[in-house]
C-alpha cells in the first residue's frame, strides 16, 4: 500500500499537510488539498486505523522530551511523571521515552540536544523551549518535514507547532495580584522578586493590582533569576532599602532565598509571601508558615496531556482539536495540604 510518505512527495508538500487533508484537520490551501485527493484517488489510498494499531503494537515509540532547567527546578519532575503516566496506560505498545534537560537559556545547547534526538530517528519530540527565534526556526523546520512537536509548560512564540499544553502565565499572574489583595487585607507596601522569565506573569499580577487594588503599592522589584544564593543577597538589599515592605510577589522557584532573608532579617512569618509550584522545597516553607498562598498550574497534567495528543497524533494521524490547551490555575494554602 501506498504511504503517506510517498503521497507527500507525489504532492511536491510535507506529511503533514497530507495528513490534515486525509483526517480533515487544520487547514490547506485549496488548490493543495484539490492536487492531494486527486492522487490519493489515483493510488486507491485509504487508511485503516485497525491494521495501523496492530502495526504499531510490533514496533518501538521513541519518543523524547527535551526541557530547559535550572539546578533548584524540581517543577519538570511533574511533567515527566505525568509523561510517564500516560506511557504506562499505553502497555500494550512498545514505548521508549528519552527526556533530555537541558541549562536554562542556553539557545546552543538546546539546538544540539535536538538534533541529537533527530538522529535517533525518533518518532516524536515533546519540548519545554525559551524565547528564542533560532528555536522557533528550529521547530518550524521540523514541522515543515511532517515531524511532530508539542511544546509543553512554555510556548515557542512564532513557530508551527501542532499544539501548546500549559499554564496561561498571564492568569496565573493575574490570580496572584488577586491573592495578593485578600491577604495583604487591600492595604499593603509589597516588593517583588523576579526570575525575569516570565514576562506575561508579571504583567498580570501588575493588571491585577491596577484594575482591583488600587491601595496596595509596588515599592520595589529585584531580578535575581532561579538561584537561590543570588534571591537570598538582592531580598536582603530590597527589605533593607525598603523596610515597610509587608508582603512579597515572588515571581521565581527560589523561594527558599527569600525565606532565608527573612530569617536572617527577623522578618519571618511577618512579611506575607505568595509565589508559585507546589514543589516539594515550597511546599516545606509553606507547611511551616512561611508561605502565605501558591498558585498551582498543574504540571503532572501537562505532561500526561502533551503525550497523549501526540500519541493520538502518532497512532491515528488525529491533529489536536485545540491548538492551544491551558491547565487549571489553582490556589493552595497551608490547610489545603494537610491530610
Amino acid at each position: 500500500m501506498v504511504t503517506i510518505r510517498e503521497i507527500a512527495k507525489l504532492a511536491g508538500t510535507s506529511r503533514g499537510t497530507v495528513d490534515r487533508v486525509i483526517n480533515k484537520r487544520g487547514r490547506v490551501n485549496p488548490e493543495t488539498e484539490k492536487r492531494i485527493k486527486s492522487i490519493l484517488h489515483k493510488m486507491d489510498f485509504h487508511l485503516n486505523s485497525h491494521a495501523r494499531a496492530l502495526s504499531m503494537q510490533k514496533k518501538v515509540f521513541e519518543v523524547a522530551y527535551i526541557y530547559h532547567i535550572s539546578e533548584i527546578n524540581t517543577f519538570f519532575q511533574d511533567i515527566i511523571t505525568g509523561i510517564n503516566a500516560k506511557v504506562s496506560e499505553l502497555h500494550n505498545f512498545k514505548i521508549s521515552l528519552n527526556v533530555k534537560p537541558v541549562k536554562l537559556n542556553d539557545t546552543g545547547l538546546f539546538l544540539k540536544a535536538i538534533d541529537e534526538i533527530q538522529e535517533k530517528n525518533v518518532d516524536g519530540i515533546i519540548l519545554t523551549p525559551f524565547t528564542s527565534p533560532a528555536i522557533a526556526n528550529k521547530i518550524n523546520e521540523l514541522v515543515d518535514t511532517g515531524f511532530p512537536v508539542i511544546t509543553c509548560n512554555v510556548d515557542s512564540a512564532g513557530s508551527k507547532r501542532m499544539a501548546f499544553v500549559g499554564c496561561n502565565l498571564y492568569k496565573s499572574g493575574f490570580t496572584a495580584g488577586g491573592l495578593m489583595g485578600i491577604i495583604a487585607g487591600g492595604q499593603a507596601r509589597i516588593g517583588i522578586v523576579t526570575s525575569g522569565i516570565h514576562f506575561e506573569r508579571m504583567k498580570g499580577f501588575f493588571d491585577a493590582i491596577a484594575q482591583n487594588h488600587p491601595d496596595i503599592h509596588i515599592v520595589d522589584t529585584v531580578e535575581a533569576e532561579e538561584d537561590n544564593a543570588k534571591t537570598f543577597n538582592q531580598t536582603r538589599v530590597m527589605m533593607g532599602k525598603n523596610p515597610c515592605i509587608q508582603a512579597i510577589y515572588a515571581e521565581t522557584v527560589a523561594v527558599p532565598g527569600i525565606c532565608q532573608a527573612l530569617r536572617e532579617l527577623g522578618l519571618e512569618k511577618k512579611v506575607k509571601l505568595i509565589c508559585f509550584d507546589d514543589m516539594p522545597s515550597i511546599r516545606k516553607l509553606m507547611v511551616e508558615g512561611y508561605v502565605s498562598a501558591i498558585v498551582f498550574q498543574n504540571p503532572f497534567w501537562q505532561g500526561y496531556r502533551s503525550f497523549e495528543m501526540l500519541w493520538n497524533y502518532l497512532l491515528n494521524r488525529r491533529f489536536p482539536e485545540n491548538v492551544i490547551n491551558y491547565s487549571n490555575t489553582e490556589i493552595r494554602i497551608r490547610e489545603s495540604l494537610e491530610e
